[in-house]
């Protein structure tokens, strides 16, 4: 028996939808990942910012805390 040409449309037409809710479902994933890196980002940045003035680098590049007095960036490691 041959199919008939509606059982074809209806066919194709779920095929197409299948497809199209699997598209919607990864685009709502990336939307998803990206909003959480954004809000790990901010974090992040806003950590820095509430830590500005107590890590410092040196001249070989390395991280050290610093304490920052007045205008002058005095190493943690000079105490007074």
């Amino acid at each position: 028996m041959k199919p008939s040409t509606l059982i074809l449309r209806l066919r194709s037409i779920w095929i197409m939808s299948s497809w199209l809710r699997h598209e919607a479902l990864a685009a709502a994933a990336m939307v998803v990942r990206r909003r959480e890196q954004n809000l790990k980002r901010l974090e992040y940045e806003q950590k820095l910012e509430a830590e500005v003035g107590q890590v410092g680098v040196d001249s070989e590049g390395k991280l050290r805390i610093v304490r920052v007095m007045d205008d002058y960036i005095i190493p943690a490691e000079c105490g007074f």
